[in-house]
């Protein structure tokens, strides 16, 4: 039988591994987190901001949220990413809402909406009845790949061009 390891200690070996990863210092890749648990917290984030500046969900329409994706940088404004107080996020005291820097999150909210904008504006009209936090599930596990097991942060819309 496999061993089982705890999900905590798995999200720590992740992240232990993702922030080892060596770019070439002058590339501008290495500034890009593209790293798989990076753009999961990054999807967390964008799905929560778009959902609090977003009118009730039987109330939305197609061009509102079309709109609303259109200006990225309100969306992932470093503010937003900063703001929270005084947090435990997994066991740790945090001063910030994500597990990353508000700059990361702000680079990877706008990567993701550039990858996703089609399987978010579609997740937030079908929210229904849904809690935010199952629509923010469903959106970053099944509509997306950002949160997916694989780690790829492969977009849908790369395989189709």
């Amino acid at each position: 039988a496999m061993a089982r390891i705890p999900l905590s200690l798995l999200v720590v070996l992740l992240a232990a591994g993702a922030s080892h990863v060596d770019a070439d210092p002058k590339s501008k890749e290495a500034e890009k987190p593209t790293i798989a648990p990076m753009m999961c917290e990054a999807c967390r984030g964008t799905v929560q901001h778009v959902l609090e500046m977003s009118p009730a969900p039987k109330k939305r329409t197609m061009e509102q949220m079309v709109d609303l994706m259109d200006e990225p940088k309100a969306i992932c404004d470093v503010l937003y990413f900063e703001r929270g107080g005084a947090a435990f996020v997994d066991g740790e005291l945090t001063y910030q809402k994500y597990k990353w820097p508000p700059p990361d999150m702000e680079r990877g909210c706008e990567s993701f909406i550039g990858d996703f904008e089609d399987a978010i504006i579609k997740g937030l009209l079908q929210q229904g009845d849904d809690s935010n936090e199952a629509v923010t599930r469903k959106i970053c596990f099944e509509k997306t790949t950002a949160c997916a097991s694989s780690g790829g942060a492969t977009s849908v819309q790369e395989e189709n061009r």
